[in-house]
Formats: C-alpha cells, sequence, structure tokens
C-alpha cells in the first residue's frame, strides 16, 4: 500500500489502482494504532483519527451522524489521507441488532457505508480500521472496494521485540545485551514494551543523563520462577497437544516452549506455547474439525492422564484451548450441516464462543458432546502412547524450547520404539 501511494502521488498509477480500506486486527496492545500512524508518517500522508465512542459522545443519532459526515469531510479537506477508525467493532453488525436499539445502530451502520462508499465516493482516502474482534464487524464495511485488506498484528517475538525497544528508547542499534533482554519478554505485547522504554526513560531523566541500557533493567518488573510442579504441568500439557497433533496429522510440525522464569506483564502470561506449521486444507470434513478439537483439548487431556485433572491454564480466555473447541464445535453443530440436524443456523463468520449459549438446548447438548468426545478420544491416544509423551515432556523440562525438527525426532523415535514392541 505504501508504495502504491507513493506512485499515485507521482502520478505513475491512477487512484483506482490503490487499495481503498485496510482492518488491522490481533489481540489488544499488539500496535494497531501505532501501525496506522507509522503508515501515515511512511506514505506522508495527513492522519485523521476518530472512533465510534467518540461520534457517539457527540449526542443522539442525528449528532452522532453528524460527526461522522465532519470526520469525512475533514479527511476529505486534506486528501490524499489516511482516515483511521479505532474499534470499528464498536459499530456493531446489522444482522445481530434486536430490539428497540437495533434501527438506531442500523442507521449508524449504514451511514457509514455511505460515507466509506456512497454514491459521491470518498475521493483520495485510505480508511484504515482497527479491531480486537474482526467477527463483530458488519460483513458489507470488509468487502472489496471497502476495508477490503485485512492483515492480522501478533505478538512480536524476539528480534521484533528488541527492535521495538530499540525505536522508543532512541537507541541507534540493537547490542547483544539489548537483544538477550528482549529474549526475555516472551509473551510481552509491543504496548507494554513502550511502556517498559517509557519507564526506562524516567530512570534516566531522575538521574539526570541519557537513557541506558541499566535503566531498561531497571524498569523491568521482578523476575518470577514457576514451581517445578507449575513447569512439569506447563510441559505435560504442551507435549499433549504435540503428541496428538503429530498423530492425526502426517504432514504437520509442532514446535513448543516453556518458561520456567518470565517477567510479569499487565497482558497475557503465556508459561507455555505449542505452534503449529499446517497447510490449511482447502476443504474441511467433519473428521478433520474434530482432529482439531481434538488436539486442541489434548494439553488439557494430558495433564488429566498423568496428574488426575487438568488446570485453568486450558481456559479461561479468548484463544484458549477450550474456546477454540468450542468455536469449531459450534461451526459443525449450527453452520454446516454436520452435525445431527442439517439446519443452518449461524454464518461462519459469527460464530464466537459464546455463541454456543443462544443456541436451542439440543444443540447445545450436541456441541458439549461432540467436546467430550474428543477430550476422551485425546485421552485415549496418549494413553496409547505415553512413552512419547514422556519423552517429549522430560526433554520440554530439560531444553524449555524445541523446534519442530527435535519434536519430530522425539516423536519418530518413540514411535519406532512402540512399533518393535
Amino acid at each position: 500500500m505504501t508504495e502504491d501511494l507513493a506512485k499515485e502521488r507521482s502520478g505513475e498509477i491512477g487512484w483506482q489502482d490503490v487499495d481503498r480500506g485496510l482492518l488491522i486486527y490481533g489481540p489488544p496492545g499488539t500496535g494497531k494504532t501505532f501501525f496506522a500512524t507509522a503508515l501515515a508518517r511512511s506514505c506522508g500522508l495527513p492522519l485523521v483519527t476518530a472512533s465510534v465512542s467518540k461520534w457517539q459522545s457527540a449526542g443522539h443519532l442525528g449528532d452522532l451522524l453528524a460527526a461522522m459526515k465532519a470526520t469525512f469531510e475533514k479527511a476529505r479537506s486534506q486528501q490524499p489521507s489516511i482516515l483511521f477508525l479505532d474499534e470499528l467493532d464498536s459499530i456493531g453488525d446489522r444482522t445481530r441488532f434486536k430490539g428497540e436499539h437495533g434501527v438506531y445502530s442500523t442507521q449508524v451502520v449504514n451511514y457509514l457505508l455511505e460515507c466509506i462508499d456512497g454514491v459521491e465516493g470518498r475521493d483520495k482516502i485510505v480508511v484504515v480500521a482497527a479491531t480486537n474482534f474482526p467477527e463483530a464487524i458488519d460483513p458489507a464495511l470488509l468487502r472489496s472496494g471497502r476495508i477490503e485488506r485485512h492483515v492480522r498484528l501478533d505478538l512480536p517475538d524476539a528480534d521484533e521485540r528488541a527492535d521495538i525497544l530499540r525505536f522508543h528508547l532512541g537507541f541507534a542499534c540493537i547490542s547483544d545485551e539489548l537483544r538477550s533482554l528482549a529474549a526475555d519478554l516472551d509473551g510481552w505485547t509491543p504496548a507494554d514494551l513502550e511502556r517498559l522504554a517509557r519507564d526506562a526513560k524516567r530512570h534516566a531523566r531522575a538521574k539526570e543523563r541519557p537513557t541506558r541500557l541499566a535503566d531498561l533493567a531497571d524498569a523491568l518488573p521482578p523476575l518470577r520462577t514457576l514451581s517445578d510442579e507449575t513447569v512439569a504441568r506447563v510441559s505435560i500439557h504442551e507435549a499433549g497437544h504435540a503428541v496428538v497433533t503429530l498423530l492425526l496429522w502426517s504432514d504437520m510440525k509442532v514446535a513448543l516452549s516453556v518458561r520456567r522464569n518470565y517477567r510479569p506483564t499487565a497482558s497475557t502470561e503465556r508459561l507455555g506455547h505449542a505452534r503449529f506449521f499446517h497447510p490449511d486444507p482447502e476443504v474441511h470434513t467433519r473428521e478433520s474439525m474434530e482432529n482439531l478439537i481434538c488436539g486442541a483439548l489434548a494439553g488439557a487431556a494430558a495433564e488429566e492422564l498423568v496428574l488426575g485433572a487438568h488446570s485453568n491454564g486450558a481456559g479461561g480466555r479468548q484463544g484458549s484451548d477450550i474456546e477454540y473447541a468450542t468455536r469449531f464445535a459450534t461451526l459443525i453443530v449450527a453452520s454446516y450441516g454436520m452435525g445431527e440436524s442439517l439446519l443452518f443456523a449461524l454464518e461462519e463468520t459469527k460464530i464466537e464462543a459464546s455463541t454456543a449459549r443462544r443456541l436451542p438446548s439440543p444443540m447445545q447438548s450436541e456441541i458439549s458432546g461432540i467436546m467430550r468426545k474428543q477430550f476422551d478420544r485425546a485421552k485415549a491416544l496418549l494413553s496409547q502412547h505415553v512413552t512419547i509423551l514422556k519423552s517429549l515432556t522430560d526433554s520440554l523440562l530439560e531444553k524449555e524450547n524445541l523446534t519442530a525438527d527435535e519434536v519430530a525426532t522425539l516423536f519418530r523415535g518413540g514411535a519406532s520404539t512402540i512399533l518393535k514392541r
């Protein structure tokens, strides 16, 4: 998009060849607002910012729509420009509106559609929107010609964390010490890292000198060390994911990690992680979706098999194993006609884990039954391959990180041992 905007301004291409909109989505704190600011700066274009909550604060419906129109007119007056709409999910989805507020909310969505892609057009305005919940946005806003490109921002890796800290601290380059420090901050969001840099600069100001790496170290929260029991539980959980997944997919690769020492942050505290490398299937069958559910629940199943019960690490938040499994079981029953009924109850883009609670009781029971069956299946598979589970667990406990190749080697070695018996 940056290159196209530069070529449009130089006259090499026409505005009709430039993408009209971009949706940035991902977990909170991953830098969506910063991305929009950096994009405008890179393109040398003015940035106009707004949000539904700001429009709403103007007053009643007429005031809200007037504020929305004023925002687009401001962007039009500075064209070419970038218009950043934060928390776009607040606009809602017309198919979900109910009750007395439904008409009100529908008018808000319709007017935004008119502003973005009405008869008058939006001239040379690129709309960049941000959200934590893309599934809550009206699909009409996200179609081609409107907010058409969708980019997910995930948590940064170690190198990206080092570069983010370097930027906010104003350092010229990334030293080995900074790289080592950033590697210790797994799970930290860009927002967490920016706050850490502010704290470090505050330490330096108190000493009336430029910011140093020592200030960053001083600003870090105390290092926490997990108990041996917790590290063992997390290792069993992640190894369970790997064993079942590799049993169900021959072309899957899995990398594992566990954190014995970590620095807590206001964001998620991910104590262990299984990363999957697998090409998405062209189509899904019930079997393939059940395999996904089985693999998702395998961590909890491993805990229960080895330790007698699973911990709260399998659920409790969006993106957790149980949330993921619930969403796929709901798709089977309520959207894809793969359950006991062929009834189409919900669009796949509308399904969240909480959707299951609003379905009829028979569908809820079927969803729960699918998950229970796949949990039991995962536990049975693990009980048949305890040697592999133990081998992966022990190696993860020792190294704390296992590459996909290391996991595959351990898995094949354990499988060969079983076959020889």
